[in-house]
């Protein structure tokens, strides 16, 4: 069951209750109940956040071992242990490396759209959060958009360059 779905069972004997007020039904929630809601939702915030970046960890690892992989590659090539073989295995290392990179672009984004979806009723649900996130709004590309679009593009263009140059 949704957060969504959870916060409509917990409240709709409040909003039969309260239909006086704006409308919204975190306010016609008992208080207990709201306080209830907003920590699972702030529970489930900071996992979301913390699934963010394992994910961008496991990435930067995965393409870290490729690296290493690559320059191992190479390395025996040049010292004249390998053929041609060894060129062409570096070669696939860098053309997984960029699939790789494009893999992660796919699988961030998307956690991020939903992070941001999170956060949204975060804010809604938790007016310090909402006075927070407004702070911490600074002009440019926030870190997120950096992880999610610059870090794994810029990896794939350095596969594309090792794949071209080997």
């Amino acid at each position: 069951m949704s957060i969504n779905e959870n916060f409509e069972t917990d409240s709709k004997a409040s909003l039969a209750d309260n239909a006086a007020g704006d409308g919204s039904p975190i306010q016609k929630q008992s208080d207990e109940n709201r306080s209830h809601y907003q920590g699972r939702l702030w529970t489930y915030a900071l996992h979301e956040d913390n699934g963010f970046g394992h994910r961008s960890d496991f990435f930067l690892l995965a393409h870290s071992m490729l690296v290493v992989a690559y320059a191992g590659l190479l390395g025996n090539e040049q010292h004249g242990s390998g053929s041609g073989n060894l060129a062409l295995a570096a070669r696939v290392v860098a053309i997984f490396g960029m699939l790789l990179s494009l893999a992660w672009v796919y699988v961030t984004r998307r956690q991020w759209k939903y992070s941001q979806y999170i956060y949204s009723s975060v804010s809604a649900a938790i007016p310090d959060m909402a006075m927070t996130f407004a702070a911490r709004n600074q002009r440019g590309p926030s870190g997120s958009a950096v992880m999610v679009y610059v870090v794994p593009g810029l990896s794939c263009a350095m596969w594309l360059v090792l794949a071209i140059f080997v």
